[in-house]
């Protein structure tokens, strides 16, 4: 999963609002668009984020970049956060296909 590169918390930290911390607050108002009710929720156990209001959309570090910078594609968003992050994208996408491999796995695993 792309988490081992940056947190969904760090990233959000980062890159969006430097004054919310997800790991302590993990439920607030969407940064992506006007509410005056908490939709945006992160969810350390599984280390995906949801907005449950106007977006209806989630996932992981990448979703939440893509979502972030408006970008068309998960391809386009995983070359930006890599180049954001200084980082080279062919060994950095081996490495995550194999941990989203692995989660999967993990999750198939529980649900038995």
């Amino acid at each position: 999963m792309a988490s081992s590169l940056i947190s969904i918390p760090e990233y959000f930290t980062r890159f969006i609002d430097r004054s919310i911390d997800l790991t302590k607050i993990p439920k607030i108002c969407c940064p992506f668009h006007e509410e005056d009710t908490p939709s945006f929720s992160y969810s350390s156990e599984k280390g995906l984020w949801r907005c449950f209001g106007a977006c209806k959309v989630g996932g992981d570090v990448i979703a939440l970049h893509q979502k972030n910078y408006r970008l068309r594609s998960r391809r386009e968003a995983e070359d930006s956060l890599y180049k954001l992050l200084g980082l080279r994208t062919e060994g950095v996408r081996r490495q995550v296909w194999q941990m989203n491999t692995q989660l999967h796995s993990r999750r198939h695993t529980q649900k038995q």
